[in-house]
């Protein structure tokens, strides 16, 4: 909202993360509307948050909550969708990616009363939220890179050692000729 602007910050003593709601509109004079606790990662797309953190009603469980914070003293909770092992959301249009063990989460949210997880993209779709995120903050940029080099390991250290497993058992030679257009040296 316009004057608004929101943060994430750890209070003392604290385990998870609060958002801060705080009127900007005069930078001499910064004064606290409101927050939303146990809130990380957090998206804002008008006067819905879009954040992770404890999903109530589900014991143990943490996922996407989507809070109301049109009356930032008391923010409500809209839609909520367990996701356990989320660590980051991006909020795009009327969808929020998280990032988590397994890939990325897409959820669309454009019913924010109830959540739906759309579809679930592979391990190098991780790269696509890191390099997005670093055109904010430069840092991601090594998490982009590390993730891709160790998506690669994997796949040269034991896809194509399997390709050659399968090609053995299957067809009992011991030898796999190339054709010479196929050869890189």
């Amino acid at each position: 909202a316009p004057g608004r602007w929101y943060c994430s910050a750890s209070p003392q003593h604290a385990t998870g993360r609060d958002l801060r709601t705080l009127d900007v509109s005069d930078p001499s004079a910064l004064t606290e509307l409101g927050s939303v606790e146990d809130c990380t990662a957090a998206s804002v797309s008008v006067s819905l948050v879009y954040c992770l953190g404890a999903v109530s009603g589900a014991p143990g469980s943490f996922g996407l909550q989507i809070r109301d914070v049109s009356h930032p003293a008391a923010p409500t909770t809209v839609g909520s969708l367990p996701l356990n092992g989320a660590q980051d959301l991006v909020l795009g249009g009327s969808f929020v990616y998280v990032l988590g063990s397994g890939g990325v989460k897409v959820i669309d949210v454009s019913n924010p009363s109830a959540p739906a997880l759309v579809s679930v993209l592979p391990e190098y779709a991780v790269d696509v939220l890191f390099a997005w995120k670093a055109g904010d903050d430069p840092s991601y940029a090594a998490y982009a890179t590390a993730n891709m080099t160790g998506g690669n390991r994997l796949l040269v250290g034991v896809g194509w050692s399997m390709v050659v497993a399968i090609f053995v058992f299957r067809t009992r030679k011991s030898i796999l000729a190339l054709a010479e257009i196929h050869r890189t040296e």
